[in-house]
């Protein structure tokens, strides 16, 4: 048993779970995502060619963000934890196998 490999793979998996959780719990209400939107929103005014030209409003932006931070969050990051948390269980398991 190699005791370094077995903590590194429990800390890997504990910190992904722990990313992950605040993740989830920052898109879950709607005031967090607000409050990050508005954040965002003088560097989105720059960058956003419809914010520019007035095609779309201030609320509409903030509602689109919203949205597609949690379609990243849904379909994009959960994969990647996933990931990262079966490859630190595969080190926690090479690391209680091994000499």
């Amino acid at each position: 048993m190699n005791v370094g490999e077995v903590f590194e793979g429990l800390g890997l998996c504990a910190w992904g779970a722990a990313f992950y959780a605040l993740a989830r719990w920052q898109v879950r209400d709607d005031s967090r995502m607000r409050r990050m939107a508005e954040s965002r929103w003088r560097l989105d005014r720059f960058f956003s060619r419809k914010l520019r030209r007035g095609e779309i409003s201030k609320d509409e932006h903030f509602y689109s963000v919203i949205r597609t931070q949690r379609f990243v969050v849904r379909w994009a990051f959960t994969p990647v934890v996933a990931l990262w948390v079966a490859g630190s269980v595969g080190i926690v398991i090479r690391g209680l196998a091994g000499p």
